[in-house]
């Protein structure tokens, strides 16, 4: 027994994984794939063949007729169902050696014990051919599965060996052929019904998982109970208690796995067996003629609770699933929840905080604890509360998500700018909504990285189209601005100021070209100053700059104008090789019709030719196409 033992756990233990078996917390057994597993399973099969028929046939010696219990080929089968390819061939070949040699040794005739291993093997592989891909008894659950294991192996199967055993056997079981075969078909059929799903739960290693299951006690409990019931019924003759039997049988149905129940309802027929044949149980109360009638009986009984309890075991198993299955959501969403770098709450109709992820104690400051069961609002900036409360009202009326900026309060009392996405979540009939998701993310974070990179882009803008030595546009950006306001339909007018430093080279050769800067800085910060907002100040190279003026009369322009070169001088900046004395500029001025269609160029030698004109009658001064201007304007 030990070293059959040793076998099974070797060669049956299955692959529960590779053949879609999803057992809870089943561990995951490989089959064994060296070269000794088919001859191991062979043997096997051999083996329980021989034992289980030889057992069968001194009940059928002991009647003198077709034994009323026939599991040989329920366990063949199951056997069968969980090998594949080459191995299931051999466990064929082992189950037929091992019922020829189990009816020879009883003493039957080579013919007979040839036609019963012949009707034996053709019911186990019509059953083959035609029960589902399972390999545990747990996936019997399923309605498609279970409907064909009925169909084939407990209807079509014991009907085909009873046939081919009658024709091979006739008038040799009985005087009544169809007596026989009826018993024969039953038999089978009952065997097939009761033993068969019992046996996948040893052969498909799923007996292994109930006693690794963290459950393993109270199913022992269970079964323990159920044992000592059918005991205590069967090991009496005084009172009609069999169905006593069923209420253990349900309460093990609720509460085990239905290995656990295939196996409780195994245990009850072998105890119960034991006792019928010992000629003590219920069953002896009865009437029956034989004990042939009363073991038949008995296997309707055991049929019975196994009917019971086998809708109970799938109600369960389908519970259990759906149970597993909202945990798993459950724990992903939660493990999403946790990961995310948002803060994600769920907050009930009432605006109360259900759920809140673990970032808020990151974000905010809070433990997930202390905004358990808190307002919403309590956290939201007084002057934002409308709005968060427009986003989720929208988004329970709208049935879409719904965003809203706001300040929410951290635990040190400040606020903080977040972004919040907002949706309904229905309640699980999906009429009408139960609660909202609410996803809120830190902003603060990117509104600081926003300036960061509009200062980058000011910085690069400046760079650009700034002048570095005088802080002026320079004149790139001068052509451009040019181009586009004297291409512009909403000015009417532009005027440009060309401006030149008088006798410039000369004050560089005296002072020198740091102090040369300093005097181009100091012109510049001045020309900025007098000119309007609203108009583009630039170095237009070396000593010149140039004012762009939109807008304006060539009166207002030759105002600006003469207000520059008046600021300049007035800045008294010393310049010895001046006969002025002091630093002055002289400004040549062209003013542009835009509806003319005048370019930029041609504005720009306008303007030039003025200047030279203004230095030509002696610098310091104005000059536009109306002459040259001496006005001295008040000084800003």
């Amino acid at each position: 027994m030990r070293q059959l033992i040793h076998i099974w756990r070797r060669t049956f233990t299955v692959n529960l994984r590779e053949s879609g078996s999803q057992l809870p917390h089943a561990p995951v057994h490989r089959l064994a794939c060296d070269w000794r597993l088919p001859l191991v399973a062979m043997l096997l099969a051999g083996s329980l063949s021989f034992l289980i028929c030889l057992g069968s046939g001194t009940l059928k010696a002991m009647w003198g007729e077709i034994a009323p219990i026939w599991l040989a080929n329920g366990v063949l089968l199951a056997q069968a169902m969980v090998s594949k390819g080459s191995h299931r061939y051999c466990i064929l070949l082992g189950g037929a050696l091992g019922f020829f040699g189990a009816n020879l040794y009883v003493g039957e005739s080579l013919y007979v014990s040839t036609s019963f291993t012949g009707s034996d093997m053709v019911e186990v592989c019509v059953a083959l051919l035609f029960v589902p891909n399972v390999a545990t008894a747990a996936e019997l659950i399923q309605p498609r599965p279970c409907i064909r294991f009925v169909a084939a192996a407990v209807l079509l199967a014991p009907l085909v060996s009873g046939v081919t055993a009658m024709s091979l056997l006739d008038g040799w079981a009985s005087n009544h052929p169809f007596s026989s075969i009826a018993n024969w078909i039953v038999s089978d059929a009952l065997g097939m019904a009761i033993f068969a799903p019992a046996a996948l739960v040893f052969f498909s290693g799923e007996i292994l998982h109930l006693w690794r299951s963290p459950k393993r006690k109270r199913t022992a409990a269970l079964l323990s109970l159920l044992a000592v019931v059918t005991a205590v019924v069967f090991g009496q003759s005084r009172y009609p208690l069999m169905y006593w039997i069923l209420p253990p049988i349900a309460l093990l149905a609720f509460e085990a796995e239905l290995a656990a129940v295939l196996l409780g309802v195994l245990l009850t027929s072998v105890i119960a067996i034991a006792f019928t044949l010992n000629q003590t149980g219920p069953f002896w109360l009865f009437p029956y003629a034989t004990t042939h009638d009363r073991i038949l009986a008995l296997q309707f009984l055991v049929l019975a609770a196994l009917a019971i309890a086998f809708p109970v075991s799938v109600l369960q198993s389908q519970r259990s699933r759906l149970m597993n299955l909202l945990r798993e959501r459950e724990y992903r969403y939660r493990a999403l929840a946790e990961s995310s770098g948002e803060i994600v709450m769920q907050l009930s109709l009432e605006r109360k905080i259900m759920y809140v992820s673990s970032r808020v104690e990151i974000v905010l400051g809070y433990g997930v604890r202390d905004l358990l069961d808190r307002s919403f609002s309590e956290l939201v900036h007084p002057d934002d509360r409308a709005k968060v409360e427009a986003a989720a009202s929208g988004a329970i009326l709208e049935k879409t998500e719904a965003a809203a900026n706001f300040r929410i309060s951290r635990l040190d009392g400040e606020y903080l700018w977040v972004q919040g996405h907002v949706s309904a979540l229905p309640d699980i009939s999906g009429n009408a909504f139960s609660s909202l998701a609410f996803a809120i993310r830190d902003v603060h974070a990117k509104t600081l990285e926003d300036e960061r990179r509009n200062a980058e882009q000011f910085e690069l803008e400046r760079l650009a189209y700034r002048d570095v030595l005088s802080g002026l546009y320079n004149r790139r950006h001068f052509d451009i601005e040019l181009d586009r306001r004297i291409s512009s339909s909403g000015s009417k007018t532009v005027s440009l100021l060309l401006i030149d430093i008088d006798n410039f080279k000369t004050y560089n050769d005296h002072y020198g070209h740091p102090a040369g800067d300093a005097c181009l800085q100091r012109v510049a910060k001045t020309l900025g100053a007098a000119a309007r907002s609203g108009d583009v100040a630039a170095r237009y190279g070396g000593e010149e700059f140039a004012v762009i003026l939109a807008d304006c009369t060539e009166g207002e322009a030759l105002e600006v104008a003469e207000r520059i070169r008046a600021n300049v001088e007035a800045a008294v900046i010393p310049h010895a090789s001046s006969s002025f004395g002091v630093v002055t500029v002289s400004v040549g001025l062209a003013v542009a019709d835009v509806g003319r269609g005048v370019a930029a160029r041609e504005l720009v030698g306008q303007a030039d030719a003025m200047l030279y004109r203004a230095k030509r009658m002696g610098r310091n001064r104005v000059a536009d196409r109306r002459g040259v201007s001496f006005e001295q304007l008040p000084m800003l």
